[in-house]
């Protein structure tokens, strides 16, 4: 069969290929794109599309290479899509500066196509130029006004320059075009002052995901972060710990701070925590017996009864507002006399001027609960905790300024 035949039947296969694609079936769509390739080799569009399929599946560096060799191979103008999604792997492969290249060249291929504007106040994003970046999410949305993840990334950088109105009717846009997106409604909570009992999974994902690899360096070193150790201090204080005396278990253990400072006072120790890539950060500390990714009431239900000596919570319900579930699974997973070690923003510091709101917590516009002592005591008291310590101290700093948090130790009663 000549090259043209080869081609002309590899384009029939291609479409049987592309909706299993569209419908979701990405390995057998994989598996047609390279039954295509295995007949015609430099059928641009199947490469392209392997490319964009191997770039779902999370292979970023073969996407790249797959799809350039559309790009070298294919007969007469190469299309804006695929310099876009080249783009789009090189950026989720960590190639930052070939990434922006990439969604120019789609641009000047294609000025009308919305998606690599788009992708590039993505990749602006990335790098802090909120301001330019809004203009380029400004122009996809001129482009393609339903585009709904552009009006989400418009409204956070919008956010980010403290345009609060601005941001606040680009959230409402996404919610217009998807009235169940729970970060959206999040934001629109925060923004407006909603009342809401906690933060939605998918939020705690993207703020922790896309900050793991220096989270620690940013937190402890820039914003003072002492917290874990505090906790630890205040429990060896009135616990009295032995060397490898304790069953722990840190509910949204992030990197592991928490487990690093309590790791000499536990013969088990047990995290969990929504972030996939902040788990990646405490497995590499070797000092966690028991790592899971779940959202923490989900496992803490999962637990044998009085199975734990110390649960360990730091700046964990800064994303909780609710915590009677909290306080009620903590309860049931300690022994008797067991220890309930927890930091919690202060309300009762941002309410100097009006101590009498009688409000239980808060969602602040930084995105974080704050929590009441007296609603911190009355939780304790009805799950039967003896509240041992609660003082109130800096817990890092936020734009030079400190932010005041609760640390507490409660006691389970026998």
């Amino acid at each position: 069969m000549t090259k043209a035949g080869a081609l002309s039947d590899a384009d029939a296969a291609f479409e049987a290929a592309r909706r299993l694609h569209e419908a979701g079936q990405l390995d057998q769509a994989k598996l047609a794109y390279e039954k295509i390739l295995m007949q015609a080799p430099e059928h641009a569009d199947s490469l392209h599309l392997l490319g964009v399929a191997a770039h779902q599946s999370g292979d970023h560096v073969r996407a790249s290479a797959l799809i350039q060799q559309a790009i070298n191979v294919a007969t007469g103008p190469v299309r804006a899509v695929y310099y876009n999604n080249i783009g789009s792997a090189f950026r989720a492969s960590g190639r930052h500066t070939q990434a922006m290249i990439s969604f120019g060249v789609s641009i000047r291929i294609d000025p009308s196509y919305a998606p690599a504007y788009f992708n590039l106040g993505v990749a602006l994003s990335d790098e802090g130029n909120w301001e330019v970046a809004l203009q380029r999410f400004a122009t996809a949305l001129r482009l393609n006004p339903e585009l709904a993840d552009a009006h989400y990334n418009k409204a956070i950088a919008e956010k980010q320059l403290y345009r609060t109105e601005e941001s606040l009717a680009s959230f409402r846009e996404v919610l217009r075009l998807q009235p169940d997106n729970g970060l959206a409604q999040h934001y629109v909570a925060l923004l407006t002052g909603t009342a809401s009992d906690r933060a939605p999974d998918d939020y705690i994902v993207s703020v922790f995901d896309g900050s793991a690899e220096h989270f620690d360096e940013h937190l402890v070193e820039e914003l003072q972060y002492d917290t874990p150790q505090l906790l630890v201090d205040m429990l060896q204080q009135h616990a009295h710990a032995g060397e490898k005396a304790w069953a722990v278990l840190d509910i949204g253990c992030g990197t592991g701070l928490v487990g690093a400072a309590i790791a000499p006072f536990a013969h088990c120790l047990a995290g969990v925590d929504l972030s996939a890539r902040m788990l990646e950060k405490a497995r590499q500390r070797k000092l966690y017996d028991r790592l899971e990714q779940s959202e923490l009431l989900a496992m803490m239900k999962k637990e044998a009864d009085a199975s734990y000596d110390v649960i360990t919570s730091a700046d964990v319900f800064i994303y909780i507002g609710r915590l009677e579930g909290v306080f009620e699974q903590a309860r049931r997973l300690l022994k008797p006399d067991a220890y309930f070690a927890f930091s919690a923003e202060s309300l009762d510091d941002l309410l100097e001027e009006d101590a009498g709101t009688g409000e239980d917590y808060r969602l602040n516009p930084s995105g974080r609960y704050a929590h009441a002592a007296a609603y911190l005591r009355r939780l304790a008291a009805t799950h039967d905790f003896e509240v041992r310590s609660m003082f109130s101290t800096p817990a890092r700093l936020e734009r030079g300024y400190p932010v005041l948090a609760w640390l507490a130790l409660c006691q389970r009663r026998q």
